[in-house]
């Protein structure tokens, strides 16, 4: 396969599709993309035959796998109005971040996921992969999952990567080393990525920065939380900035300070919320199986999910007292049919924007709908889905930095 590839995929070659004869083809599904993401760097979809053979469903299966293309090439597939009262952030100059850390159990290859806006619709990404020491990694605490594959590329595993970092540590001092190389990470990449929003608006700077930060274990919230804001504040600091004089004649040098607001995500909670059955609900929903049990419908005896978009910030909430947190809630995204809806709970450990919470709350739940593989809301902002596709590729399947070619394109959907 690697021979063909290299010879059939040329430097304009702007799309490679796979068909798979048998659902696990783990080592020709990574070969195929080790090649075309970093040697031969170009688009890809890998599609199972067995998939195409569905006839009763072709036609949803090809819109999405057609959807799905499109959206790795930056479509955009659809847009939401971010531009409101509700979400002040988003009337200036505001880049939104995705951070997300992935390992692989089998192989315990680690890799750091980093994206970020480049236009003020949140359309346009800039992506980068960077690797890290597995051995530092409690893998209970970080993204290892394969996400939605019914339609998408596959996910697969292979032998143990090189690490970047120095020796394996001791356990004392695991914890210390692991959020020290991730800070390292994201300063560097928080550093590339204003040269790319810059580069995408003539030369202007974001003068907001909201930062989503997927899978930190809820004991080290504190300590990944305060390490991760200096290194984004560090870039900041370390980044040149201009501004033009009253006659727009002469750029000046300029300290160049944002404002920051970082979130940290978890999905993996075990609180469930519920509101009582009123006298609009369907008289259907309001039977059970059993007492307490869940009906087809999503509903409990008695008790109904709450809808989309519902925010849980009082007193349940308080733990980003705890973690170190400004302040902390939970969000639920998706309205859900069957079973108990699954909220996400997020810890504000930095922000000096001056918005309101609400701003905050309503900016997150509205980037849950512009994860473009999916046509609806997702448990976690975009970027942050995003950062978690990318880094899970990069760990499982292509091992290697991407094409500087591909940093600009969603290749990893």
């Amino acid at each position: 396969l690697r021979p063909l590839l290299l010879e059939k995929v040329k430097v304009d070659t702007q799309l490679v599709m796979l068909f798979t004869p048998v659902k696990d083809c783990k080592r020709v599904y990574q070969l195929f993309k080790q090649v075309c993401t970093v040697e031969r760097p170009c688009i890809t979809q890998v599609v199972r035959s067995e998939t195409m053979r569905k006839k009763t469903s072709i036609v949803a299966i090809v819109t999405r796998i057609i959807m799905q293309i499109s959206a790795k090439f930056l479509g955009p597939l659809w847009h939401i109005d971010l531009h409101t009262s509700l979400t002040p952030m988003m009337n200036e100059p505001c880049m939104l971040v995705g951070i997300d850390t992935a390992v692989a159990k089998e192989t315990r290859r680690a890799v750091l996921g980093f994206v970020c806006s480049l236009d003020s619709a949140s359309s346009q990404y800039f992506s980068k992969a960077v690797p890290l020491d597995a051995d530092q990694f409690d893998i209970s605490g970080v993204s290892s999952e394969r996400g939605d594959q019914r339609y998408s590329d596959q996910s697969h595993t292979t032998p143990p990567m090189t690490a970047v970092s120095g020796s394996t540590p001791s356990t004392s001092s695991s914890k210390e080393r692991r959020a020290a190389n991730v800070a390292r990470a994201i300063k560097e990449c928080m550093k590339e990525a204003l040269l790319y929003f810059g580069d995408s608006n003539d030369g202007i700077l974001p003068t907001r920065v909201v930062v989503y930060r997927a899978s930190v274990p809820m004991n080290d919230m504190r300590e990944v939380g305060a390490l991760e804001v200096k290194a984004v504040q560090d870039a900041f600091s370390e980044t040149s900035a201009a501004e033009w004089d009253d006659d727009a004649t002469i750029a000046r040098p300029t300290l160049y300070c944002p404002r920051l607001t970082y979130i940290l995500c978890t999905q993996n909670v075990q609180t469930r919320f519920f509101l009582p059955m009123d006298a609009q609900s369907s008289p259907q929903t309001t039977s059970s199986q059993a007492s307490g049990g869940s009906t087809s419908s999503g509903h409990f005896r008695g008790l109904r999910n709450p809808v989309s978009g519902t925010v849980v910030d009082t007193s349940v909430t308080g733990i980003g007292a705890v973690t170190g947190g400004t302040y902390d809630f939970y969000l639920i995204n998706q309205h859900v049919s069957r079973g108990s809806a699954s909220p996400t709970h997020y810890t504000v450990a930095y922000d000096d924007t001056g918005y309101p919470v609400e701003a905050i709350q309503t900016l997150t739940y509205k980037l849950a709908f512009l994860y473009y593989n999916f046509p609806g809301g997702i448990r976690l902002p975009a970027p942050a889905q995003y950062a978690k596709k990318l880094a899970h590729l990069m760990g499982t399947a292509v091992f290697q930095a991407p094409h500087p070619r591909l940093k600009e394109t969603l290749f990893y959907l």
